[in-house]
């Protein structure tokens, strides 16, 4: 899971590096989308037995808790100036950001489409030479 996030987070890095996108916008864009990433994969990683509808009706108070969280930390740092000057990151229009989120959603779509041959193979018991 992690190699394939990376792998997607590098090609946006790259592909906005390449297109002479400035240095900080670049910078937020990359951090926003690694936002993204790490939501994608706890959602993930929330069950391996269970339909993702299913993992999402049970309750988890908890992790309600820090979605609100994240998300109210990445608020704060997308519209207080001081802070992304702390971070040195430039002001992300509304289509970088959409380009973010659509890189955790890609990460999360391909990993659930992996969930089969996850669960595939941890149940398969391994076969002796």
């Amino acid at each position: 899971q992690g190699v394939i996030a990376f792998a997607l987070l590098a090609t946006l890095f790259l592909v906005a590096t390449d297109r002479a996108m400035p240095e900080g916008e670049v910078r937020a864009l990359t951090f926003f989308a690694l936002i993204a990433m790490i939501l994608a994969l706890v959602l993930v990683n929330r069950s391996f037995s269970t339909s993702l509808r299913e993992a999402l009706g049970q309750d988890n108070r908890a992790l309600g808790l820090v979605f609100g969280a994240i998300l109210l930390v990445a608020a704060t740092i997308l519209f207080v100036p001081a802070i992304q000057s702390i971070l040195r990151f430039e002001h992300l229009r509304g289509l970088d950001l959409a380009v973010a989120a659509g890189f955790g959603g890609l990460l999360f779509l391909g990993l659930e489409m992996l969930k089969p041959l996850a669960r595939r193979s941890i149940l398969t018991p391994a076969v002796a030479a």
